[in-house]
């Protein structure tokens, strides 16, 4: 729900975890040579805006918009 925020807003501890995971994940641009790092947070799926794409990693799903990548096997 990271675009309405309303569980956030509804559960406390739940929006300190969020915004957490934001800080750790979103604040700053991507960059691919983080893979490690959002492994490292338990992300098992990572999806970035087609013009993102990570040179030599595996596609699990991809459209026009997104690429898919598994972090975890």
């Amino acid at each position: 729900d990271w675009k309405s925020g309303l569980q956030a807003k509804t559960f406390k501890e739940f929006g300190k975890e969020w915004w957490s995971r934001w800080q750790k994940t979103m604040a700053a641009p991507f960059n691919p040579k983080h893979l490690e790092r959002y492994q490292g947070l338990g992300i098992d799926y990572l999806a970035v805006q087609s013009g993102n794409r990570v040179p030599d990693a595996t596609t699990v799903y991809e459209n026009s918009k997104f690429i898919v990548y598994q972090l975890k096997y």
